[in-house]
């Protein structure tokens, strides 16, 4: 059964393809916990078995010049990381959920501090920085971009969407009121709202919306397909130190997206140019969209669009992550 299970975390295969570019030799480890497909309870042996799993295949990857560790419970490795000591240093470590939990989980932020005072290095997607001071140096590069395509404005009005699987801490049901609100006072896009709950589309049968239900891979490319704006309402405690797979998808395809002021969002939405617009709170929502459609319309997005794109190409991203491995080597010498 264990072939049967998929990759939890796929979206980040993307980073062999840049490794394979780069001047050094880096191997990859995918924990077992993250791995889709597992029960709560099985997920959890999952994580114990990663403690040691772990330090095994990064000792059989010791040869390397780096060992990238893709995704990691950060209590846990604090054990794995005292077996993997000598290796600290070709060790690279991918944070995601792992920066979120340091606000406001004491026990992950004390593990956060542990291993980096142990003498490991931190990687991290579309952010230069950390909410914290660090002992070492963190290696960052922007995500790698392929399968893009331009925006192509039309002359009728744009099609706002919100798209996603249906979570809480998505809140797309407070998106779409705000949406029918200022379309009823200004009337001046079209509004899609796709997800995978079939309930909560059947609540909005009688709003002037168009319904995707994305549990099909399908659907779901045919729904971001379908809008040429997307707006995203994470919640600060779930996302205010995290990426979104979903925004990247969006992006690629050339949408604009409208989303929430959080540090890595504003990065991923203005660097190297401006690709969509962020907002505090739903009370700001008008005046974002408002940018957003100007944008739609404007002359030169598509120039902006392929500046963004050239910035995540292949070639760019790779030597990115070249010139921060010759950083973190001369710094540690």
């Amino acid at each position: 059964m264990l072939n049967e299970k998929k990759d939890n975390h796929k979206f980040y295969d993307f980073v062999e393809s840049i490794f394979e570019r780069s001047d050094y030799e880096i191997g990859v480890i995918k924990t077992k916990r993250f791995t889709k497909g597992y029960s709560q309870k099985l997920r959890f042996f999952m994580s114990l078995w990663d403690v040691f799993y772990v330090p095994f295949a990064a000792y059989k990857l010791s040869k390397k010049d780096f060992i990238f560790l893709r995704e990691f419970i950060s209590p846990l490795f604090c054990i794995s990381a005292i077996i993997l000591f000598p290796l600290r240093k070709k060790l690279l470590l991918n944070v995601n959920h792992n920066l979120q939990r340091f606000e406001h989980r004491i026990i992950h932020r004390l593990s956060i501090k542990f291993i980096d005072l142990l003498g490991y290095s931190f990687f991290v997607f579309e952010y230069n920085n950390t909410p914290f001071n660090l002992k070492h140096k963190i290696v960052s590069i922007p995500f790698l971009l392929q399968d893009i395509k331009l925006p192509i404005a039309e002359k009728e009005p744009p099609t706002i969407g919100i798209v996603g699987g249906f979570r809480k801490e998505k809140k797309m049901e407070e998106i779409l009121a705000g949406l029918l609100t200022l379309n009823k006072e200004n009337n001046n896009f079209n509004i899609l709202f796709a997800c995978d709950d079939q309930k909560v589309l059947d609540a909005n049968q009688n709003n002037n919306v168009l319904l995707i239900n994305t549990k099909s891979i399908e659907n779901y490319n045919i729904a971001i397909n379908s809008v040429d704006i997307l707006v995203f309402n994470y919640s600060e405690l779930d996302y205010k130190i995290r990426h979104s797979g979903v925004i990247t998808d969006s992006i690629s395809k050339g949408k604009i997206v409208i989303a929430p002021d959080f540090p890595i969002f504003q990065e991923q939405l203005s660097t190297p140019e401006r690709v969509g617009f962020n907002f505090e709170s739903l009370d700001y929502l008008e005046e974002s969209i408002n940018d957003a459609i100007d944008f739609y319309y404007s002359p030169d997005i598509r120039d902006k669009y392929k500046k963004y794109f050239e910035y995540r190409s292949l070639i760019a991203v790779s030597s990115k992550l070249n010139q921060q491995l010759i950083l973190k080597i001369n710094n540690e010498r």
